[in-house]
């Protein structure tokens, strides 16, 4: 059986190549999980713009008396954040890059990164977690 260190190794290690397209010519761009402060940083900037009011019975949850008040620019804002620092953070070619960097490149393939770095991090998205509270 492996150890601790081995687990840890293997995480930083860990790479998966996005293949995107632009402008008629393929990309190959090599993206790792992000860490559990990292992936905390990505989940506030994803809650920007969210408030929760009420009470949670968890003993009886239709007992709740819970809202959430959305406001739309300050979300949608908090999202675009969350996926340009996610982008930065994950891409593993052997450079640091900058949100700035990011911040450049067309919206469409920040949001392919983003999805690909959510999925191997394990951060759902909004859409994700809409889903999973229709299914309960």
């Amino acid at each position: 059986m492996k150890n601790f260190g081995d687990l840890v190794q293997a995480g930083k290690s860990y790479i998966e190549d996005v293949e995107v397209d632009f402008a008629g010519e393929k990309y190959s761009i090599p993206v790792r999980p992000l860490g559990k402060d990292e992936v905390g940083r990505i989940q506030k900037l994803q809650s920007k713009g969210q408030e929760t009011r009420g009470r949670l019975n968890q003993q009886d949850p239709s007992k709740s008396d819970m809202e959430i008040i959305i406001n739309g620019s300050d979300s949608v804002e908090g999202n675009t954040q969350a996926e340009i620092l996610a982008v930065s953070l994950a891409i593993a070619d052997g450079q640091k890059h900058t949100v700035e960097e990011v911040k450049n490149l067309p919206a469409p393939i920040v949001t392919q990164l983003a999805k690909k770095v959510f999925q191997i991090s394990g951060i759902s998205t909004s859409k994700e977690q809409a889903k999973e509270l229709e299914k309960s």
